[in-house]
């Protein structure tokens, strides 16, 4: 079953800090808790999809953003990220990963290193509460 959700992120990268809430769809299926949402930043448009797992997290994103970035603390994946034309690949670190459930609502935090060889590594965490709504 599909229920409305609002999705709340609250991140730093680099030490900036952003908190962001959108309105998006949730599913649990197959063992893994898939919410989806659309960031609108001016008039650049990103699809986002999720699929989180109790070992891993993938963030699917296409539009004015678009790859897909795979966070498992067991082992640095690969990926390569387009945005506003232009495209870099990276090398993903997973320092710490944890995904529960608390009430009608799934709690997701994230703390990873994006390395391209070329300078320092870039440090990413991310807070994400995922608020159930009603049933559509």
């Amino acid at each position: 079953m599909t229920q409305k959700a609002v999705i709340l992120i609250k991140s730093t990268v680099d030490g900036e800090q952003a908190v962001r809430e959108y309105r998006g769809e949730y599913r649990y299926k197959n063992g893994a808790h898939n919410f989806v949402y659309t960031d609108y930043a001016g008039n650049a448009v990103t699809k986002n999809a999720v699929e989180a797992t109790p070992t891993q997290m993938l963030l699917h994103r296409s539009g004015a953003i678009s790859g897909d970035m795979l966070f498992d603390p067991l082992t640095d994946t690969v990926t390569r990220y387009d945005a506003f034309m232009v495209t870099h690949g990276f090398l993903v670190h997973t320092y710490q990963y944890t995904v529960k459930e608390e009430g009608n609502q799934i709690l997701i935090d994230l703390k990873y290193g994006l390395n391209d060889s070329t300078a320092e590594e870039i440090c990413g965490e991310q807070n994400i509460a995922i608020t159930l709504g009603e049933a559509i």
